[in-house]
């Protein structure tokens, strides 16, 4: 009947969704780096006691450098951990800027040219262009996500490639973008108590004088 064949098109719709979200999964599952419970688990009870333990110790600071990251895998995702207060730490190294990767070179791509631009009339050697790497490199981080993480700061010294950085599900955690990180968006959903801080990046409020030594510096966002 009608009414069964409209069925099982749409069956047949969700079942190509599902083979597209799954290939989709999987491509990002090679890429991704995940780092969960760095500074300890979550506790599902906020009003839960912490650890003795955590209670009598100094603020924890956790590292994330090149070696933790898995060969080929440029998304780094933190999730799933809980620290003692926002004087606990999680900081992407200056050191995740030297990671390498490998971009496909569009050697068929044709340069614009402009009418009356004198550069159109400067020869180019055939030899140069076919001598053009297949390949070239690419450094720092793809992107990063940060999900499910609470009470704790994450320091950003890293440069992004895509210049974004994603928050889901996050409580009371203060991100800090350093100057040598190189990111320009940053994307939160589900969040509460969200204190962002972009460091050494003057705002327009900034004038000569408030420049000088002694004097306070205005940042994006005061």
């Amino acid at each position: 009947s009608e009414a069964e064949a409209e069925e099982r098109k749409k069956a047949k719709d969700v079942e190509k969704a599902k083979e597209t979200l799954d290939r989709y999964k999987e491509r990002e599952r090679r890429v991704m780096s995940e780092f969960k419970g760095l500074l300890g688990p979550v506790d599902d009870d906020d009003d839960a006691a912490m650890p003795d333990e955590r209670k009598s110790t100094e603020p924890v600071t956790v590292r994330i450098t090149r070696d933790m990251v898995d060969a080929g895998k440029r998304v780094v995702t933190i999730a799933d951990t809980a620290g003692h207060s926002v004087n606990d730490t999680i900081v992407l190294t200056q050191d995740l800027s030297h990671l390498e990767s490998k971009m496909a070179t569009n050697t068929n791509m044709t340069p614009k040219s402009y009418d009356g631009d004198a550069e159109n009339d400067v020869p180019e050697d055939d030899g140069a262009k076919q001598q053009q790497p297949e390949h070239r490199i690419i450094y720092g981080l793809i992107k990063a996500f940060v999900s499910n993480v609470r009470n704790c700061t994450i320091r950003i010294k890293c440069k992004i490639i895509s210049g974004t950085v994603e928050l889901s599900r996050c409580h009371n955690v203060n991100v800090v973008i350093h100057s040598e990180a190189t990111v320009a968006t940053l994307q939160a959903d589900l969040c509460d108590n969200i204190v962002i801080d972009f460091r050494d990046a003057p705002s327009g409020k900034n004038t000569a004088a408030s420049s000088l030594p002694g004097q306070k510096k205005l940042y994006w966002g005061d």
